[in-house]
C-alpha cells in the first residue's frame, strides 16, 4: 500500500497539473487575489447599498389580491346517527356563505373578502398567507337526504353542517375479497 502524499507533494502535483492544463506557471498568492479597497466611510457605503436595495424592492409590483379558487379545509365525520361536515372559514361572514343541495350533492360556496385595511392607500402588504377569493366545496350525500334533514351554522369561523340520516337508510357491509 502506497503512503498518502504529504501536503507539499500535493501542492507540487496541483502546480504541475495547472501548468500542464494552462501552459503557464501557477500564480502566487499575491497575484491570485485582488485586494478589496477599503471604504472611506463604511457606514455611508452600507446606507447607500441599503437604499439601492429598498429602491429595487419598491420597484416590484405589489401583490395583487384577486378572486382565486380557495379550498378551505373540510372534515367529515359521523356522530350519533348524523353526518357532520365542518369547514374552516375564519373571517368569512355568514352572509357570504351559501349551502345548497341539488341531486344529492351538497355544495358550500362563498367568498372571503380582503379586509378593508388592505384596501387603504397607506397599507403595504409585507407578507400574506391568507387566501382570499371565491371558494366552493361539494360533498355527495347518501340517498334520501332532503333539505329538511340538514342544519347549517357558522360559529367562530367554522361552518358546521349536520345531516340526519334519512329514515330507512342503513349501513351495509361490503365483503372484501382477495385476488
Amino acid at each position: 500500500m502506497t503512503p498518502a502524499p504529504t501536503v507539499d507533494e500535493t501542492i507540487e502535483q496541483v502546480e504541475k497539473l495547472y501548468e500542464s492544463l494552462t501552459g503557464h506557471e501557477m500564480p502566487t498568492l499575491e497575484q491570485s487575489y485582488a485586494q478589496i479597497p477599503p471604504e472611506a466611510d463604511p457606514q455611508r457605503y452600507v446606507e447607500e447599498r441599503m437604499s439601492e436595495l429598498i429602491a429595487l424592492v419598491k420597484q416590484r409590483p405589489a401583490p395583487i389580491i384577486t378572486a382565486i379558487d380557495v379550498r378551505p379545509p373540510m372534515s367529515i365525520h359521523q356522530a350519533d346517527g348524523q353526518l357532520v361536515i365542518e369547514v374552516d372559514l375564519p373571517g368569512v361572514d355568514r352572509d357570504a356563505v351559501g349551502v345548497t343541495l341539488h341531486e344529492g350533492i351538497l355544495t358550500i360556496n362563498g367568498v372571503r373578502t380582503t379586509p378593508s385595511v388592505l384596501g387603504a392607500s397607506h397599507t403595504q402588504i409585507v407578507q400574506s398567507e391568507t387566501p382570499y377569493g371565491r371558494f366552493q366545496r361539494s360533498v355527495v350525500l347518501p340517498r334520501g337526504v332532503t333539505p329538511d334533514l340538514i342544519d347549517a351554522a357558522l360559529t367562530s369561523g367554522v361552518l358546521r353542517i349536520s345531516i340526519e340520516r334519512p329514515e330507512g337508510a342503513r349501513e351495509q357491509s361490503i365483503p372484501v375479497t382477495q385476488r
